[in-house]
């Protein structure tokens, strides 16, 4: 065939566009200036559900106004016929793509069905860095010669971004129309290709030596491995049915590349890029917000229990779909198993179940009614749980009447914090959290009536982490009450630096009690101060110059997720207040760059039938966990760290963070229980833990899409603690820079 260009370099668009030869037609190659930037060798790739596949070139070019052309392709599949009529768009430095997907026939006598992809191959010369917001953040999630590619409604949007090292770019691939439809597959359990009649695509990338791939399939196939099925990784293929019924939709694509020094400008921009794009209203509310609060603290109020040995607290462990002291439902987005009996006689202090926070929310709220009732939650936990050495145990069993170790208990594993140690111990975020909901407690009394003894435990606290921090400035994941570190394992790093990952957790109850000891014991106060800059400094090195974060949550193994950038960006943030220094403020930017990253920005369509569906769930908003499941598996966890985005936003004169938190504010009242709809929660102020817009596990029993489950007892202190300081970050005055001068560009 003879070889055919076509330029349509303008003004407006600073690539070209060469149609070449390519099998049974003509491929692409895209050029900026002297050099290649993509070549698709075949734009038309056609799987069958039976394994057949169709590549070829396009039939037929056109070129049309304004720089435009159009490439058509028709061919048969079975009894069908299917035709692709892609228009290309360039401008600037970007290619967008209008495909059309006609396709027409009779019903087949077998179930049948297809799936197209699209397959940039980029030259790279030099290191590449992967990032797919969501899931892909660290160079360890990926290998080379491999296929990864994910269904969009596992990420928070269906992009795939490559940051070029040695060129000081970043390339993106990303689905300009997201999926507006979705039914269920049609499959038998192990059945890796199906039938799907669904607009749910996927993403995805391979990378070899000096070439990247940068793929879009539609409908979605999910890699060499997926999560979507079973704990081996069986990958799980859509193909859209050919059943007699005409098909017509038009899907947009778009290839663009910007100027990105590090690896955190290329997550920034491609993100504020996708949610100018996308521009996600927040959801409707049930309820105003500062409404909200009063709803779900009346519902914590029932669950103050009392036993006839004097220990206080809250049941807050239960079902919310069968009430008070019901079993709750285990949730760990991994395929760890959680063991949650008797869970619901469990007492936490930190991470999953705030029992101090709570007592000081009822307390502020209503004082008269509370503020004995409170005392008495702290007052069983500094009198039994806190140790003369400073180490806090974090967990109480009401049925044994005695602490439980949160890692390493001789019971074996409790709840879901399944970290194997053959020694006892706890973890540090946990005993941080603990410290720090003290304070706050310590806050609501004037020094005539505040227990001295709660003062104590947190300068005994404090003392511990001074007195066990490492040589470097870190801490380790978890400690035995004698001071020595957990370590080994998945969960809890298989060397040094991985067992480090709780380092920032630290920080910010540090520097709240040099605060609170600056007047009484001015020397302690300096060395909390000087401790937590250690340790910032550290996070600096091995986390922040990395943009790797790690280990945030402890209910799943030691791997990249989303609270421990939101972790790093908290503890940096407070740096910053500290000392004023802007090279914590520049972490926190960079950091909370990444957290946000793992919320969904675009709506992710419901199955009908389905929980989600039927209570009319919206997925912006709700945000992934961590990168085993990715951010279809979601919960409104965030809002702890809405107020931090806030402050963020105003400090570092960025908008993304503001926006991502209003929208991370509105999504944690869906599925609220009101009196206007109680969603079938056992009282009025209940709400599920977590919510899922994607099989994970399905074969294994696991979750489906459109399942709630539920309930730990941190959605009680996200939505009365979290929720009431973000609302008064919102209302604290501006600086005098604002307006925001660095507003999310189109892409």
């Amino acid at each position: 065939m003879e070889k055919l260009f076509v330029d349509f370099l303008t003004a407006e668009a600073d690539v070209t566009l060469m149609v070449a030869p390519a099998p049974r037609g003509a491929g692409l190659d895209v050029r900026r200036g002297a050099g290649t930037w993509a070549t698709l060798e075949h734009p038309i790739e056609c799987a069958g559900v039976d394994g057949s596949l169709h590549r070829s070139g396009y039939d037929h070019i056109a070129s049309a106004l304004e720089g435009r052309w159009t490439g058509t392709a028709q061919w048969r599949h079975g009894d069908a016929t299917i035709r692709v009529s892609d228009t290309w768009e360039p401008a600037g430095d970007a290619l967008t793509l209008h495909r059309r997907i006609r396709a027409t026939g009779p019903a087949p006598e077998h179930p049948d069905g297809f799936r197209l992809r699209l397959a940039w191959s980029v030259p790279s010369p030099g290191p590449v860095r992967l990032f797919v917001p969501g899931l892909i953040y660290a160079v360890d999630q990926y290998t080379d010669g491999r296929e990864h590619s994910y269904a969009d409604h596992r990420l928070a949007y269906p992009l795939v971004a490559a940051h070029q090292v040695r060129r000081g770019e970043v390339i993106v691939l990303k689905r300009l129309t997201p999926a507006t439809f979705d039914q269920a597959p049609e499959r038998e359990p192990g059945q890796r290709a199906f039938i799907q009649r669904t607009d749910i695509g996927s993403v995805g990338f391979s990378t070899e030596p000096e070439t990247l791939t940068l793929s879009a399939n539609w409908p979605y196939h999910e890699g060499e491995t997926s999560a979507m099925l079973d704990r081996q990784g069986t990958p799980a293929t859509a193909h859209f049915p050919v059943d007699g019924e005409d098909l017509d939709i038009t899907i947009r694509y778009r290839l663009w590349v910007d100027a990105a020094k590090t690896f955190s400008t290329a997550t920034h921009r491609a993100f504020s890029a996708a949610l100018a794009a996308a521009a996600p209203e927040p959801t409707a509310l049930p309820v105003p917000l500062r409404d909200s609060i009063e709803v779900r603290l009346d519902s914590a109020a029932a669950t103050y229990r009392e036993s006839d040995d004097g220990f206080a607290g809250f049941a807050l462990n239960f079902d919310p779909r069968h009430g008070f002291g019901s079993h709750p439902l285990a949730f760990g987005a991994s395929f760890a198993e959680h063991r949650m009996g008797r869970s619901e006689q469990i007492f936490e202090y930190g991470f999953t179940g705030r029992q101090l926070n709570v007592a000081y929310m009822l307390a502020r709220h209503n004082p008269d009614a509370w503020s004995e009732r409170a005392a008495r939650v702290v007052d069983a936990f500094v009198d039994r749980m806190c140790t003369a050495s400073g180490w806090m145990y974090t967990l109480w069993d009401t049925g044994r009447k005695r602490p439980l170790y949160a890692c390493g208990d001789p019971t074996g594993p409790v709840m879901h914090y399944l970290g194997r140690s053959s020694r006892p111990g706890t973890y540090s975020r946990m005993m941080a959290e603990a410290g720090s909901d003290l304070l706050l407690n310590i806050s609501l009394y004037n020094p005539t009536t505040a227990r001295p003894s709660w003062w104590d435990a947190c300068l005994r606290l404090a003392d511990f982490f001074v007195r066990y921090q490492d040589d470097d400035g870190a801490w380790y994941r978890a400690y035995t009450p004698d001071g020595d570190p957990v370590t080994g394992g998945e969960w809890f790093g298989t060397s040094p630096a991985a067992g480090k990952t709780a380092t920032s957790t630290v920080v910010p109850f540090l520097l709240a009690v040099a605060r609170q000891a600056t007047g009484c014991h001015p020397e302690a106060a300096r060395r909390y101060r000087d401790a937590a800059i250690r340790a910032g400094e550290y996070v600096l090195r091995h986390s922040v110059a990395l943009d790797d974060y790690r280990g945030g949550t402890l209910d799943n193994p030691n791997v990249v997720d989303k609270e421990a950038a939101f972790l790093v960006m908290s503890a940096a943030l407070a740096l910053h207040e500290a000392t004023g220094e802007s090279r914590w403020l520049d972490a926190a930017r960079r950091s909370a760059t990444q957290a946000v990253t793992w919320h969904s920005i675009w709506t992710v369509p419901n199955i009908d039938g389905t929980e989600v569906a039927t209570a009319g769930v919206r997925s912006v908003g709700w945000g992934g966990i961590n990168s085993i499941w990715g951010a279809g598996v979601t919960d409104i966890y965030s809002l702890f760290f809405a107020a931090d985005l806030v402050r963020l936003a105003r400090l570092a004169d960025d908008q993304l963070f503001a926006r991502v938190a209003q929208l991370i504010a509105h999504s944690s009242v869906q599925l609220l229980s009101v009196p206007e709809r109680s969603y079938g929660f056992a009282d009025i102020g209940m709400q599920p833990e977590g919510i899922s817009f994607c099989d994970q596990g399905a074969d294994d029993g696991l979750i489906r899409k459109g399942d709630t489950w539920g309930g730990l007892a941190w959605p009680y202190s996200a939505g009365t603690f979290g929720m009431a300081k973000y609302l008064d970050a919102c209302a604290e005055p501006a600086p005098h820079h604002q307006p925001l001068n660095s507003p999310i560009v189109r892409k």
